[in-house]
């Protein structure tokens, strides 16, 4: 929960990166969590301790990121127990208070109701490229629900 006290008027811009298939999806990650790469042997190391399969011999393409002015950050609803679930970045707010700056996320996520879905856990998730900062990392989230007409 945020703190009523703290300001929040500036937006951050961020990109969203497509990157397909990500270490987030493979992982059991219980709650809504943002992982925050700031520097480059961190990101190289997320991607290299995954779990997903190799279906060729080539090695995914890492987008390039200059980690002097920007950072890369991954997000995810949590654990789901099946598909179907999505997420979308809303916004991107700075929120300052007496003690320190903090960015906070805004996020959709959509979730399924009476659809056919597969059976399969997933972790939906999503990267995003922002510029380079020290500031602590909030997610306030909220959930929209879906169903597919006939």
């Amino acid at each position: 929960m945020l703190n009523q006290a703290l300001t929040m008027n500036k937006m951050i811009p961020f990109t969203l990166l497509k990157l397909g298939r990500t270490p987030l999806e493979t992982r059991y990650v219980r709650e809504a969590t943002v992982f925050v790469f700031r520097d480059e042997p961190t990101w190289i190391a997320f991607w290299r301790n995954s779990s997903l399969p190799r279906l060729s011999l080539r090695a995914s393409m890492l987008p390039r990121v200059d980690f002097t002015t920007q950072m890369v950050m991954g997000i995810t609803a949590g654990f789901r127990p099946t598909g179907g679930y999505h997420l979308q970045i809303d916004a991107i707010e700075v929120a300052k208070d007496v003690e320190m700056e903090r960015w906070v996320i805004h996020y959709t996520e959509q979730m399924p109701d009476r659809c056919v879905l597969t059976q399969q856990p997933t972790t939906p998730s999503l990267f995003i490229l922002t510029a380079q900062s020290n500031a602590a990392i909030a997610l306030q989230g909220k959930t929209l629900t879906y169903t597919y007409a006939e």
